[in-house]
């Protein structure tokens, strides 16, 4: 399974503008996906995003998120256990983490140069209830690339996916820690919230990004957010 995945994101190509930044679908073999969907953990394992102190306690109250820690997978019924312990090994493993970085090798040395930088992983499942949507951001300034993959069991939710933005001031940049008002951006793509999809950016003073409001929804926005980060 590993191997598929990295090889199908290793070929996808890099766009640019406006802040690098790619989309592939079918990035896990098919019949894995279906073992994967077929695995989600109940929603009762989620507590809200605020717990790990990734926003202030009381916003972003639609957004709740199961940490792929060991420690916190040791807490999973069995089955759930193995098959999402198997998966996170997988995807925090060295190799992965090499190839992630590859993928982004130019932005890598634009920003950090010869300097010399440790990196871990953080790997973790979301899943976004009713009217729930984030502002343009940057991200945290720790933060060096994010891979989102998104996990709905159909397409009904196509519409739903990450949006990037362009700021309507062409100057205006930012470090990261602040999301942005809506109207101050234009929006310049959104990545379809298909199923067995994966979107992958860079993160960069200008790589501005978020979710309009989902609405009104019978089953929660789930996806799986890997990011590597600066220790």
């Amino acid at each position: 399974m590993i191997d598929h995945v990295m090889e199908r994101i290793g070929k996808a190509p890099v766009k640019k503008e406006p802040f690098s930044h790619f989309y592939l679908d079918q990035v896990f073999p098919d019949d894995f996906y279906q073992e994967l969907i077929d695995s989600f953990p109940d929603l009762s394992e989620f507590q809200p995003i605020s717990m790990d102190g990734a926003v202030r306690k009381g916003t972003y109250v639609q957004r709740v998120c199961l940490s792929l820690e060991k420690e916190r997978l040791a807490q999973l019924p069995f089955g759930h256990r193995m098959f999402w312990s198997r998966l996170a090994e997988s995807l925090t493993c060295e190799p992965f983490m090499a190839m992630a970085v590859k993928k982004f090798e130019e932005e890598m040395n634009e920003r950090f140069g010869d300097e010399k930088i440790w990196l871990h992983s953080n790997l973790g499942l979301v899943a976004d209830n009713s009217d729930y949507s984030i502002g343009p951001h940057t991200d945290h300034p720790q933060k060096v690339l994010t891979l989102l993959f998104y996990l709905p069991r159909t397409k009904g939710q196509k519409r739903l996916g990450t949006s990037i933005y362009r700021p309507v001031d062409p100057t205006f940049r930012c470090e990261g820690l602040r999301h942005h008002p809506f109207d101050g951006f234009t929006k310049v793509y959104t990545a379809p919230f298909a199923p067995n999809s994966v979107f992958g950016f860079f993160k960069s003073d200008r790589s501005f990004h978020g979710v309009e409001s989902i609405g009104a929804q019978t089953s929660p926005r789930y996806s799986m957010s890997y990011q590597l980060m600066q220790k």
